[in-house]
C-alpha cells in the first residue's frame, strides 16, 4: 500500500519507524515526488515533467523495460524515462543526456531506459538517494509504501486503516492512501466491463449468424430439391440425407472459423491497443489465446449442427413423389 502525507514532505526516519511498528508491516520504503521541466540549448524549457525518486533497489516496482536497463544503486545521475516522455521528446533516446530543472536547480542525466507508461503522463524515474542530495530533500519522504505479510483485498483494506490511523494519531498527516489490491479491483472492474460488452456481442453474432445458416440451408434444400429426389431414388435413407445437410451445414461453419481466425489475428491486436488507450493510456500487452481459438471452433461446430437440425430434417422427409411433383 501507499500512505502520501497531505502537505509538505516527513522524514523518512520519522515515518519509516512509526509505520514498522504496525502489526503485519514486513518493509517501508520512502519515496520522493517532484515536477521538473526540461531545458533546451536556448535555456526555453518545456511542459512539466513528473519525478520519481525511489530506491534503485526498490522491491515495489519491477517495470518491464522497452529499451535499456533499471537503475543501479549509486551510479550517479541516471533517469530511466516511460514511453509518454520518449514520445513527447523524440529527440533522445538511450545514452543521452537531458537537462531538468526544478525548483531553480538544473542537472543533467542520463537516460539508461525506458519503461511503457503507467497512463500518468511524461515521468522520469531516478534513484532516491541522487535525487534527495540534489534537491537538498536528504532524508525526506513524501510517500511511504508498505509491504505487508498478507496481500488479499479484504487484508491489505484493513492494513490501510490500521496504519493511517497509526500515523495520524503520532502526528503525521496522511493524505491518501491506497492498495495495489484496490488499483487491481478498479482495472479488472473497468475490464470486466468492456469483457461482457465483447462476449454479449459475440453472442448476438453467434445468434445472428445461426439463423442465417438455418435461412441459407433451407433455401439450398429447395434449390437442390430434385438431387434430393434423386438421392431417394437410388436408395439413399434418412439417415443419409439428413448426414449429408448437416455435413454442409458443419463445412460452412468451418470456412466461418477459418475466416474469422484469420481475420482476428490483426483485429484483436488492433482492439488490444484501442482498449487500452482508451481506459488507462497505454497499449495493453498483447497475446493472443490460442487456446479459445479451438474452443471457439467447438462452438461453432456445436452452431452449424443446431442451425442445420430443422433443414436437414425437412430434407430427410421428402418422399420421391413430392420430388417429382415439385416444380
Amino acid at each position: 500500500m501507499s500512505a502520501l502525507p497531505s502537505a509538505a514532505p516527513y522524514r523518512a526516519a520519522q515515518v519509516e519507524p512509526l509505520a514498522l511498528q504496525v502489526p503485519g508491516v514486513v518493509a517501508v520504503e520512502s519515496w520522493l515526488s517532484g515536477s521538473a521541466r526540461r531545458v533546451y540549448a536556448d535555456n526555453s524549457t518545456s511542459e512539466s515533467i513528473a519525478i520519481v525518486a525511489a530506491p534503485a533497489d526498490t522491491q515495489l516496482m519491477e517495470p518491464e523495460l522497452e529499451a535499456g536497463r533499471w537503475l543501479l544503486p549509486n551510479e550517479g545521475n541516471t533517469v530511466v524515462v516511460n514511453t509518454d516522455f520518449r514520445d513527447e521528446y523524440p529527440d533522445l533516446g538511450l545514452g543521452d543526456e537531458v537537462v531538468l530543472e526544478e525548483n531553480g536547480r538544473q542537472l543533467t542525466w542520463r537516460i539508461v531506459g525506458i519503461v511503457p507508461t503507467a497512463a500518468n503522463g511524461p515521468t522520469a524515474y531516478v534513484d532516491y538517494d541522487t535525487y534527495s542530495h540534489a534537491m537538498r530533500r536528504i532524508g525526506q519522504a513524501t510517500s511511504v509504501k508498505i509491504i505487508t505479510d498478507r496481500h488479499d483485498v479484504a487484508y491489505q483494506d484493513e492494513m490501510a486503516v490500521r496504519v493511517v490511523n497509526y500515523l495520524e494519531s503520532a502526528g503525521i498527516r496522511v493524505g491518501s492512501s491506497r492498495t495495489i489490491e484496490s488499483v487491481r479491483a478498479s482495472n479488472e472492474y473497468r475490464f470486466n466491463i468492456v469483457v461482457w460488452f465483447l462476449i454479449l456481442m459475440a453472442v448476438l453474432l453467434a445468434t445472428v449468424g445461426g439463423l442465417g445458416l438455418t435461412t441459407t440451408m433451407s433455401i439450398n434444400i429447395l434449390e437442390r430439391i430434385r438431387e434430393i429426389g434423386v438421392l431417394r431414388a437410388i436408395g439413399a435413407s434418412d439417415g443419409a440425407v439428413r448426414l449429408i445437410v448437416l455435413g454442409e451445414g458443419v463445412v460452412i461453419g468451418l470456412l466461418s472459423w477459418v475466416l474469422g481466425s484469420l481475420l482476428s489475428l490483426p483485429l484483436s491486436r488492433l482492439l488490444s491497443r484501442q482498449v487500452g488507450l482508451a481506459l488507462l493510456g497505454i497499449p495493453l500487452d498483447y497475446k493472443f489465446a490460442l487456446d479459445w481459438t479451438f474452443i471457439w471452433l467447438l462452438l461453432v461446430v456445436l452452431l452449424a449442427v443446431v442451425a442445420s437440425l430443422g433443414p436437414a430434417r425437412s430434407a430427410s422427409k421428402l418422399t420421391i413423389r413430392e420430388v417429382l411433383a415439385y416444380e
